[in-house]
């Protein structure tokens, strides 16, 4: 059986003496007979493995004389661009350009943790790539670590942050830079422009391709952030979750076992796509009105109304979703609107012609004043894309997951905001 890839200790250099050499059958296809790379050199100086964009080097790393008698070697290393894989004993580093571009990797060619270590074994030794050693697992660890500082870097935050700044602020994601919002696009006299030309306008959807299995040692999961992008709060949510049950199921679930979340739903911007913050919601059996409720809310809260009070919001099943839609908000103790808003209710074009008739000129977005040319299905062209990275974390651990999502949803925003320039 060939090695596994979770085992840390395949290719694991070993000790040896410089002065002994053994026969060894070089004719062995064996990959477990190749040389091995040694712990330290005939200056008594140790060897790490440097995991690189080009290959993975293993070499003798000198401590400076001149160092501090306090100085911290991790430190050392992560000036010179080198990220190590611990803190004390320090046998491996990454360098900072191979987990950005396996980043990149990541978000443009949807490249996993495995298929992207699998890479650099075979740039190492394409003849026997199971014999090079194996940091996989550091890899997804690292990559982790990494995401996080480059996301606290891109968007300015540090961990001493302003109590009184807005919620939309406190986040690590960009939103729509087209939408309308007051104080950022808006001019002062913005509240004299009729209704319909600073509409905010919402498109909601579900997606059952991004499913999440259950995890064994949920209680040891470790988050590096919490409700600080586009994945809603968990406490909150399943507070909210538990309190909308009111009524039990008429048949036993059974469709559902062994996953932890039956897909996902969040709100985007219907004009240009760009996923709205903190509305990112799991499906525990389906895609429930209360799912949709809190990402209502959560969108709403964090995309910067601030006074704005017409809101067009497009969902596939808008006709029977709307009916109790305020009554469920009302009742409930964890949800709330801003206030004075009106929500026009509108059927995205290719979902409404499988409606009944009369739906079709009471929801469809063409015969809404003021509602422009918009279809309303465009979370439909971004699912497509994010359910390429979705089927690589479906066994992933629940922050884990979420830090993907977060990274791919931000870098989709991020993209139409560098681009929408070219049309507007």
């Amino acid at each position: 059986m060939p090695p596994d890839p979770e085992n840390d200790d395949v290719g694991e250099p070993e000790e040896y003496n410089d002065d002994v050499f053994e026969d060894r059958d070089d004719t062995s296809s064996d990959p477990q007979t190749l040389p091995r790379a040694p712990l330290v050199d005939m200056d008594d100086n140790s060897f790490i493995s440097i995991v690189d964009i080009t290959r993975i080097h293993h070499l003798p790393v000198v401590a400076c004389c001149c160092r501090a008698p306090d100085a911290e070697l991790d430190d050392d290393y992560v000036k010179l661009g080198l990220f190590p894989t611990s803190f004390q004993r320090i046998r491996t580093v990454f360098t900072i350009q191979v987990l950005n571009d396996f980043r990149l990797s990541n978000l443009e060619c949807k490249t996993s943790a495995y298929q992207y270590y699998q890479k650099l074994r075979r740039l190492t030794c394409p003849a026997f790539p199971k014999a090079v050693i194996n940091r996989y697992r550091k890899l997804r660890r690292l990559s982790r670590q990494y995401r996080n500082l480059k996301l606290w870097k891109i968007h300015g935050r540090t961990p001493f942050e302003t109590p009184d700044a807005p919620p939309w602020l406190k986040k690590l994601a960009l939103f729509c830079a087209a939408c309308p919002q007051p104080g950022i696009n808006l001019p002062a006299e913005w509240r004299s422009y009729p209704d319909y030309v600073i509409r905010r306008q919402f498109v909601l959807d579900g997606n059952f391709k991004a499913e999440h299995l259950n995890q064994k040692n949920e209680a040891d999961d470790v988050q590096l952030t919490e409700a600080d992008a586009f994945m809603t709060a968990a406490g909150p949510y399943d507070t909210h979750r538990e309190e909308a049950k009111k009524h039990p199921a008429r048949y036993k679930q059974v469709c559902h076992q062994g996953k932890r979340s039956r897909g996902v739903g969040c709100a985007a911007c219907a004009r240009h796509g760009c996923f709205c913050i903190g509305s990112l919601v799991d499906f525990e059996l389906g895609e429930k009105q209360s799912n949709m409720d809190w990402s209502v809310c959560e969108c709403f809260k964090h995309a910067n109304l601030n006074g704005i009070t017409d809101v067009l919001l497009i969902y596939d099943i808008m006709c029977q979703y709307h009916v109790n839609l305020f009554k469920r908000i009302t009742e409930s103790t964890h949800l709330s609107l801003p206030d004075a808003i009106t929500i026009v209710c509108a059927i995205g074009l290719f979902h409404v012609h499988g409606h009944k008739e009369e739906c079709l000129y009471r929801f469809a977005t063409t015969y809404i004043p003021g509602a422009g040319i918009v279809d309303g299905e465009i979370l439909e062209t971004l699912w497509s894309v994010l359910n390429e990275t979705s089927r690589s974390i479906r066994g992933a651990t629940t922050a884990h997951r979420t830090e993907v999502l977060d990274d791919h949803m931000g870098d989709s925003n991020w993209k139409k905001n560098i681009n929408m320039g070219m049309f507007y």
